[in-house]
Parts: C-alpha cells; structure tokens; sequence
C-alpha cells in the first residue's frame, strides 16, 4: 500500500507521460479489436467460460487450465447476458485415449456459443476480451515499479512503455487467451520470488506459492518453474539458530506447495475430483517418456498419476499438453512444413517479429544485468533465470504454431533495457539508447490496426509474412469484419472465401463459392491456406499470381482473369496425369 501511494509524488511531467501512453494503448487496441473476427483460442476461453460461469464445471478443453476461461466468462455472463449452449463436450471422468484426444467438439461448441444462441456476439466478443488487455497494462506497471527505485524514473517510464508498445503486445493485449497473461504471471513471480530470496518470510513464502499457483492454472508451461523455484530456495535457505539448513528449507517448500494447492483448487472449483482415480492410459505415460507400454517405469508413472491428489482435468491437461509437445503440430518456416518442428523456429521468429531497435536494445542490455552493482545477486536470477528456462523448453518441443508461446520474455527484455540505460555513462550512449526506445515505440504505433502481421522490415515486411511465418503469427482468423467492408468497397458480390478460423462469414455478409475449383472471379485465401498447411495443394496454383491487397495482411484478395484461371486447370490436370502414371507404374511394379 505505501508503494501505490508513493506513486503519488512522481514527478508532474512522469505522471502525464505515464497516463498518455497508457490512454493511447487502450485507444489503439480497442479501436483496432472492434474490427477482428474471435481468432482460434478466443473461443475455447470465452465460450469455455461461459460455460463455467453457467454450469459450475471446469472439466472442458484439456489444453489449458480453466483460470482464465473464469475471466473471459464473467464479462459476458454477468454484462451480456450470455448463455451456454447445451450438450457440452465435458471430458469424462472414464479412461480416455489422451493421444487421440481432439479438440475440434470444443472449437464446435465455441462456434455454437457465438452463433446458435440468442447471445449478443460483438457483445460477448467485447466483454470476454476487455479483462486481458488490463494484463499488460498491469505488466508495464510492473516493469516501472521494479526500476524506478534503483534506477530512477525516466529510465523506469521508457521501459515500461517500450513493452507497451511492442507489436506483439498490442496484438495480443485485444484478445483473450492465455499468453499476455502467463507472461504477466512469470513476471510477477519473478518479483516474489527475488523479494522472498532478499527478505525470507512466511508471508513473501506464502506470495510466492500463491503466485505460483496462479501462473500454473494460468498456462500448463509455467510448472517448468517450480524445479527453478526448488533451486533458490536451496540455495538461499540459511540454517539459523533454530533450524537446520534442511528443516528450513523444508519449511519454506511446505509454505509453498500448500498455497499452491489451494490456488489450483480454488481455479478447478467445483470440478476439483481429487480424489477420483485418474483414468491415464498407459500408452499415454509410454509416449511421453518413450518408454514401452509394458516397462515397469511406465506402470509406475501410470498407477501413481491414478492417485495424485488433484483435479482430474488437470492431471489429464497436463499429460496432454506434453503429449502434444512430444507429437508436434504442423508448423510452416520459410516454405517447408514440418510437424516435429525446429529448434530454431522461435529465435528466429523473434528476430522476424519484434522491432530490431528492441532487440538491439534487449541484447545490449543482457549484458548489464549481470554487470551492474545495482541488483544484488538473487535479482538477476529471479529476473533472467525464468524466462531463459522456458525459452529453452519452449525451443525442445514439436508445437511451433506462433512466437505468442514465448511472450513471455517481452517484459523481462524491457526490464534489461532499464537497466542499460543505467549501466551507459557517455551522453552519447544514453541518446543511442534512448533513439532505440522511441524506434520500437513507432514501430508498434505504425502497426495500427494489424498490430499481429507486423514483420521486421529487415525481411520485407507484412507483404512478405507467409514467406516465413503463418498461423497465429500473422494469420489467426482475425480479419472477417475487415475482408466485408473491403468487399463492399470494391463492390465485389461473388467471392470464394478459404478462411482459416473459427468465426462464420456469414455474420457479416460473406457467402462463398466452393473456393477448390479453379474459376475466373475474386478469391479471397487466408494466408496460412496459401503455404499448404492444413490445406495441401488446394491453393498453391494462386501463388503465381499477384494479390490485390492482403486484408488486415492475414487474407490475400485475388482476382482470377480467364486466361489464369484456363492455364491453372491445364496445370492441375497435367499433374493428376503425372500421379496417376506414376501410381500405375508403381502398382505394376
């Protein structure tokens, strides 16, 4: 509480600075959301949550905890009105093949939440959306709130509204779903963590495992840090006079996990079977540490998971989303699809979607972490050692869809950034560092409204994203409401729409011509069906020619003459010719 109030004696000219960027951030992301279509995770958390709110049951989509469907629900249930639809795809209890599990019952009833019921839709779009963009308006407070003791005002401010106006964050700051907000939950675990290391107490011990257990039930990702959160409390338990190094540490763990355990009850109420035996086939506990089913490994693992004191869903969540890691998900980089993913796939979508003066001034900046005098050992930890785990996690798995799964470390960049501008001495320095700042900033502004197709302009730009990247990075089945007015513009009535998304044309007008046949008129593809994922070769042939325009940058608007659409037909019969010679030459054979 002192701290909220010390805030009142910044500095006048801080102060408005603070206000202004922070109205200009609201202004630009709910200007530019009134025009979105609900993209894939938004209706998995908004029609999940309504679904809570109404009928008091977490057990629905496997893929993320139910915390956040809790806050997306709220908004429309208790402003909108919204109801659920019935018939809902509850996971069951009963043993179920984890492996084979799909999600695609839960996108259905999303669709159903939106469009088969009385429900408002913009108006539960709005309502379900609005909570989360206060995440990173909540993170920037943060940032400022870390720096400005140590390292004054002006170097606290710029950072905080750099991270404001990254366009990754303006992006995901319009809609609901789980990213922004586990990056501000690892932020703020970062802040307890180093606090409770500096100051050890029962009180800083019981912030850290109720924060724990909000990141947790927040994103699946986030039990990489508990390892890390046993590490430093190993190494900075100090015996005392009453109890030994060991029994300290064994208290302070104790504080923990149980604060912990209360949150993902609390998030799983009133769904929390604990004590139900937890149907986890064994193939399921095989495949994820590659074991046979038969190994007594896995045996163990698989009678243990039956018994865990905790949330069904939450024990089937968890095994599925690292069956999920283990198994991939088709990813497109640079005109080659993989479904085992790459290594690299995440640095180098950093690189292709952030600002390059913020990450010059992020990379810069690492360095002085560690070197400054400021931040004692145990912050440089808590505030590098999180988001590098997980970066490094992130990097070993198969599911490459988008750089949101890393977000996380847009808010630890900025922090480093602040610290930079501390460490630099020479004038000069400090305006290089200052000039990088303001670059990053206009950048995100530039991006109105498409803040999520921004692409470093070093690599071409949003005219060249599905070059590199598709899928959430810039083709998230965001931009219906946009792909109308363009139409109604150019006054086109006949489109063949592919669309890769969840929402339906037909709320805003749009009806569609079978899109697979090759036709002279107007074809409008969502760009992650151009590169083949998730569409083979259906539309490849449209690559040869020009688009129009691309629609928010994520739909490509093409108009077919009849010569185009005469030598595509020619093409794609001589290729049927080529596969059916080669399949009857390999039948003969």
């Amino acid at each position: 509480m002192k701290h909220l109030l010390s805030q009142r004696r910044l500095p006048p000219r801080i102060l408005s600075i603070a206000i202004s960027a922070g109205l200009l951030f609201l202004l630009l992301i709910w200007s530019a959301m009134a025009d979105k279509s609900e993209t894939w995770d938004e209706g998995l958390f908004i029609s999940g949550g309504i679904l809570q709110a109404t009928h008091f049951n977490t057990n629905f989509d496997l893929t993320h905890p139910p915390l956040l469907r809790w806050i997306a629900g709220l908004g429309p249930v208790l402003i909108a009105n919204a109801v659920a639809p019935d018939k809902p795809p509850f996971v069951q209890i009963e043993p179920i093949d984890l492996y084979q599990y799909k999600v695609a019952e839960c996108f259905t009833y999303a669709k159903r939440t939106f469009y088969d019921t009385k429900n408002d839709h913009d108006a539960v779009l709005f309502w379900g959306r609005l909570p989360f963009a206060f995440f990173a308006i909540g993170l920037s407070y943060l940032i400022f709130s870390q720096l400005q003791k140590q390292f004054g005002h002006t170097s606290a401010l710029l950072s905080a509204i750099t991270f404001l106006f990254v366009p990754e964050v303006l992006a995901h700051s319009q809609w609901a779903h789980s990213d922004l907000a586990s990056a501000f939950t690892v932020f703020l675990l970062s802040i307890v963590l180093a606090r409770t290391l500096e100051n050890p107490s029962v009180r800083n011990d019981i912030m850290v495992g109720v924060v724990l257990g909000i990141a947790i039930t927040t994103k699946f990702t986030a039990l990489l840090l508990i390892p890390f959160v046993l590490f430093l409390f190993v190494c900075y338990s100090p015996p005392t006079e009453t109890y030994t190094r060991f029994s300290k540490f064994f208290n302070r763990l104790s504080i923990v996990c149980i604060c912990s355990y209360a949150v993902v009850l609390i998030a799983y109420y009133p769904e929390a079977n604990i004590f139900y035996p937890h149907y986890v086939l064994p193939k399921d506990v095989a495949q994820i540490f590659s074991l046979s089913v038969n190994d007594k490994l896995t045996i163990f693992f698989s009678t243990l998971l039956q018994y865990i004191p905790l949330p069904d869903s939450f024990v089937k969540g968890v095994v599925y989303t690292h069956l999920l890691g283990k198994r991939g998900l088709p990813t497109f980089l640079y005109g080659e699809i993989r479904f085992s993913g790459w290594h690299y796939f995440f640095p180098l979508a950093v690189f292709l979607k952030y600002p390059p003066p913020f990450l010059i001034a992020a990379l810069l900046a690492l360095r002085s972490v560690w070197r400054t005098q400021t931040w004692p050992r145990t912050r440089k930890l808590c505030f590098v050692g999180p988001p590098t785990l997980m970066f490094i996690f992130a990097t070993m798995q198969g599911v490459n869809i988008g750089v949101r799964n890393v977000l996380f470390i847009a808010p630890f960049m900025a922090l480093w950034i602040g610290i930079l501008l501390d460490s630099v001495i020479k004038p000069i320095q400090r305006k290089a560092i200052y000039l990088l700042c303001v670059l990053s900033i206009t950048s995100g502004i530039a991006a109105y409204p498409n803040f999520l197709t921004y692409f470093n302009p070093l690599v071409g730009g949003t005219d060249n994203a599905h070059e590199w990247l598709v899928d959430s990075n810039v083709d998230w089945g965001q931009d219906l409401p946009l792909l109308a007015k363009t139409l109604d513009q150019r006054n086109i009535d006949n489109i063949r729409l592919a669309y890769f998304g969840v929402a339906d044309p037909t709320h805003w007008g749009i009806y569609s011509e079978d899109p697979t046949e090759i036709e002279p008129g107007w074809y409008a593809i969502s760009r992650t069906l151009l590169t083949g994922l998730y569409s083979g070769d259906s539309y490849l042939w449209l690559n040869d020619l020009e688009a129009e325009e691309f629609v928010g940058g994520s739909i490509a608007l093409i108009q077919v003459t009849e010569d185009q659409a005469k030598n595509a037909q020619l093409a794609r019969q001589a290729k049927i010719v080529r596969l059916f010679n080669v399949n009857k030459k390999q039948s003969s054979n």
